[in-house]
């Protein structure tokens, strides 16, 4: 029988690499509260929305409007109701 002479030691378990994470941008918008110039503006946060989630951003809303295009599941991936004016 022979003797080892080197010292191996046991093997190391193989850890999963966590991905980093996602930026994250902010939307505050008032929504729509009346026919013109809200309802222009909702559009644009929406679209912005959109953008940001092409470039692989999550996206947190928040507004005080419950009907707000922001307010959707598809354009935000956390929502926020804020109080009524």
């Amino acid at each position: 029988m022979s003797t080892p002479t080197a010292f191996t030691p046991p093997l190391k378990p193989k850890t999963r690499a966590t991905p980093p994470p996602a930026p994250r941008a902010l939307i505050v918008g008032d929504g729509p509260r009346k026919l013109g110039n809200s309802t222009a503006n909702d559009y644009v946060l929406a679209m912005i929305a959109r953008e940001l989630k092409h470039h692989q951003y999550q996206v947190v809303s928040h507004s005080n409007n419950p009907n707000s295009l922001l307010m959707t599941q598809w354009l935000s991936d956390k929502v926020y109701l804020g109080a009524g004016n």
